[in-house]
């Protein structure tokens, strides 16, 4: 079993904290987000939208990582069957562009023996979804082929699909209706994670994600307005008031990362809790125990000081 983090920004981190953040925790492994493909629109065709800037990463590369690419629910809702082979041959071309780039600096870490894609497919989209991993596979034959399964196709395989790869991920977040006033916690709750549990075997070998990650959605009225990346005491004391645990109401017009609030506003904040974590990681062990690795999304110096101890303890246990 290996222990293993997504690092989600494609800028490199501060060598020292990342080198003796990840020694300290014993993380063994990483996924990288190498780059995001969308749909254009105008061209009407899929294309790159951002990636990592591997001359950053020069001499601090993980020894061992595996390269991700987040594919957008778009293009395969729109894309042609023609060109799910052709995307299929650009990533390849791509990802073996930057990691021959990112492993000349750093010496002592090999090619990558896999590639994970991160789509949020549709039973709509499935079947060229599927077409095009099944094209990745056969360019990449030797290469080990993952993708993310998020819980609702987990759940229901029989209307969403399997996904024709070597190796899944199950993603254990992001489970609540994040639009609904009344949901508690839209990223983690241990209630509603246990409603996706199936009876019998998913038909891929799975690893398991759990999140280590927050944020403060953001209400005025009824309406969703946004989601703000701080953490709960950051909160400027003297514009919110706490009505409850988790909800703030802005007592006062104010301006918070770069946002007009007004007076009225609601911020309800989702941090998943730690025994909650814990509780997950004991019955997904049971729910999956053939897993290979034990995954946190995702590093940040914010989320590995908040969560430290439990990241360790979960790590020691699995």
């Amino acid at each position: 079993m290996q222990n293993s983090f997504y690092y989600w920004q494609f800028n490199a981190p501060a060598t020292d904290s990342f080198s003796s953040g990840a020694a300290s925790l014993g993380v063994e492994h990483f996924y990288l987000h190498y780059m995001d493909v969308g749909w254009d629109d105008r061209l009407h065709v899929p294309v790159p939208i951002a990636q990592l800037q591997t001359r950053q990463w020069a001499g601090q590369i993980p020894v061992m990582h595996t390269p991700v690419v987040f594919i957008t629910k778009k293009v395969f809702r729109n894309i042609s069957d023609a060109w799910c082979d052709t995307l299929a041959e650009k990533i390849s071309i791509r990802i073996n562009k930057m990691s021959e780039e990112m492993t000349k600096t750093s010496p002592k870490t090999d090619m990558p023996n896999e590639i994970q894609i991160d789509c949020d497919w549709t039973a709509q989209s499935k079947e060229k979804y599927f077409t095009f991993l099944k094209k990745l596979k056969s360019i990449n034959p030797s290469i080990k082929i993952s993708a993310t399964i998020r819980m609702y196709p987990y759940k229901y395989s029989d209307k969403m699909g399997v996904p024709p790869v070597d190796q899944g991920v199950l993603m254990c977040y992001n489970l609540g209706q994040i639009r609904d006033k009344r949901t508690h916690n839209s990223i983690f709750e241990l209630a509603e994670l246990k409603k996706y549990f199936r009876k019998d075997r998913y038909p891929l070998p799975l690893d398991i994600a759990l999140p280590v990650f927050g944020w403060h959605v953001w209400f005025r009225e009824q309406q969703l307005k946004g989601i703000l990346y701080e953490m709960p005491a950051q909160l400027p004391a003297s514009a919110f008031s706490l009505l409850k645990q988790g909800q703030y109401q802005v007592t006062k017009d104010t301006v918070w990362q770069g946002q007009y609030l007004r007076e009225g506003d609601l911020l309800r904040s989702e941090y998943p809790e730690a025994a909650s974590l814990q509780a997950a990681a004991e019955l997904l062990k049971k729910e999956q125990p053939d897993y290979r690795r034990i995954i946190f999304f995702h590093w940040s110096s914010t989320n590995v000081y908040t969560y430290e101890r439990l990241i360790k303890e979960i790590y020691s246990a699995y």
